[in-house]
């Protein structure tokens, strides 16, 4: 979403949702041109789900607001509850709409418990099946993703936009070279973690057993790395 509001605020005015107070803001501002549109009268709750369950009524009247205010053209999102809140707006006040399903949220959320998992991801399905029926497009970062999308809103047209990154930083070297860039020997095995390392997602075990991971991976030797990206 983020990088899809970048690229759009060089030619449009864009205004961006601020989840005022929300339980895990970490007060650090993204370089965006944009125009922020806060949630008024906001209710503190360290609880995730519950500080969108409270605050849908100033989600929506914050939402509301902007599209009728300011002509809105088009509305993106890329949530649960809000885009649901977003998604039957939109479609109310005649205003194209894009859910950008950015990751399969059932499980994803449900990562944020412990407890009531499945309970967690039976209620975002139902969250998110209406969401999408009342998109009038969809886009996913994965060929994967877009399946199953598919599967839940066979009508909708559904268009895949893969996460990247800069080609011109990130490119092939000289395995040796690039190892001893970063002061690795040769004969080590890297581990590649590639996710989230936030202290909901479960990587603990992971990162407390690599070289179990390694040998159920078929890699015999002691000497292996964690490389978390």
């Amino acid at each position: 979403m983020y990088h899809i509001a970048k690229r759009l605020a060089r030619n449009h005015d864009i205004y961006l949702l601020s989840y005022t107070k929300h339980p895990l803001a970490d007060g650090v501002r993204r370089k965006l041109k944009a125009i922020e549109v806060p949630i008024g009268k906001a209710v503190v709750t360290k609880n995730l789900g519950l500080y969108y369950v409270i605050n849908s009524p100033q989600i929506y009247s914050s939402i509301k607001t902007v599209i009728k205010k300011e002509g809105v053209d088009a509305v993106i999102h890329a949530n649960i509850l809000p885009s649901l809140i977003a998604s039957k707006l939109a479609r109310k006040l005649n205003v194209p709409n894009i859910y950008d399903f950015l990751d399969y949220f059932p499980e994803s959320a449900s990562a944020y418990y412990i407890r009531w998992r499945s309970l967690v991801e039976l209620g975002v399905r139902a969250l998110i099946y209406p969401a999408l029926r009342n998109s009038d497009a969809i886009v996913t970062p994965s060929l994967g993703l877009k399946k199953i999308v598919e599967s839940m809103v066979p009508s909708k047209p559904v268009h895949v936009i893969p996460n990247g990154v800069d080609a011109e930083l990130f490119r092939p070297l000289d395995r040796a070279l690039a190892r001893k860039s970063v002061g690795l020997d040769e004969d080590y095995y890297l581990l590649l973690l590639q996710g989230s390392l936030d202290v909901w997602i479960n990587v603990v075990g992971i990162v407390k057993n690599p070289k179990k991971a390694m040998q159920n991976n078929g890699c015999k030797t002691p000497s292996s790395r964690l490389l978390p990206c």
